[in-house]
């Protein structure tokens, strides 16, 4: 159990207002439990005997209860059942030598929390902070560690599943001519364009404020960027084209479309902002996303 703390607005929640005492004693248990992301494990009997060691309560049924509210999230990943408490970090500041999460982020967290690489004090192997899990090999990047030398295994892969070896990239753009590139104009309307050409049923991007085109004129220069390590042409057009093939392979992923349902019955449908996001982006270049067969 870790010490966290508790605001007087706590008191007058309105999601709590509709749970049980019982319940709402356990959500800031859980608070307790939960690691710096604001992940613990699904687990009523271990639960049970931290929060409530001596009263008879169904801590499985309350658990259900906070899930109703809205106040967590029940996930699974490869077949380990876990909790997130999606406010935690907007409320709670975990001492910061408090040690990293151990479990994958929930699918949502994963837009929200930037996978960080904090080096150690001996300067070899940095240690992963932040929500962003490996899955099925791939590994997780900021948008800074979007050079060759970054990459572990030594490969890049375009959003479209294409890969080349790092190594090649590397001797045909050095440092110093990928900074000479002049960038193209961020087209932000055609870049809106074309994710409602890959998404027509999700609802439509009526107003482009300066968060929206602050988050395409990072992702255009970040799209610029991988198709100099691939020896690509970084014009307009291209960059484009880039994107054109991200939303498409976005909308191929049963459970960014949602036709993926969750175990509660719940589907997911990814919309423009977390797909301009750093770590959406990212994660569908990746493969975080692809469908996968089940074995």
């Amino acid at each position: 159990m870790r010490a966290r703390d508790i605001k007087p607005g706590f008191f007058k929640n309105d999601q709590l207002a509709d749970c049980s005492m019982a319940a709402r004693l356990l959500f800031p248990g859980l608070w307790m439990m939960a690691d710096r992301e604001g992940r613990l494990e699904n687990r009523p009997k271990k639960i049970k005997g931290e929060i409530f060691p001596f009263d008879d309560v169904d801590v499985a049924s309350l658990l259900a209860e906070l899930e109703r509210a809205g106040l967590i999230r029940f996930y699974e990943v490869n077949g380990q059942n876990l909790i997130w408490i999606p406010q935690f970090k907007k409320h709670q500041s975990p001492h910061k030598n408090e040690k990293s999460s151990e479990f994958p982020a929930h699918p949502d967290d994963l837009y929200g929390t930037i996978a960080e690489h904090e080096q150690t004090k001996d300067g070899n192997t940095p240690e992963m902070v932040g929500s962003a899990p490996v899955i099925s090999g791939q590994i997780p990047l900021t948008p800074s560690s979007l050079t060759p030398s970054s990459l572990s295994p030594r490969d890049i892969s375009t959003p479209d599943g294409v890969v080349v070896g790092a190594e090649a990239a590397d001797a045909s753009q050095p440092d110093e001519k990928r900074q000479t590139h002049a960038s193209p104009a961020c087209p932000y309307d055609a870049i809106v364009g074309l994710y409602h050409e890959a998404f027509p049923e999700h609802p439509r991007v009526a107003i482009v404020n300066a968060k929206r085109r602050g988050a395409m004129k990072a992702r255009w220069a970040e799209a610029g960027e991988r198709l100099r390590m691939l020896d690509r042409d970084t014009s307009a057009a291209e960059r484009l084209d880039y994107f054109r093939r991200l939303f498409a392979k976005a909308s191929r992923s049963d459970f960014l479309t949602g036709k993926k349902a969750f175990r509660d019955g719940t589907v997911y449908r990814v919309d423009f902002d977390k797909l301009m996001s750093p770590s959406g982006f990212m994660g569908v270049i990746e493969g975080k996303y692809d469908n996968r067969e089940v074995a």
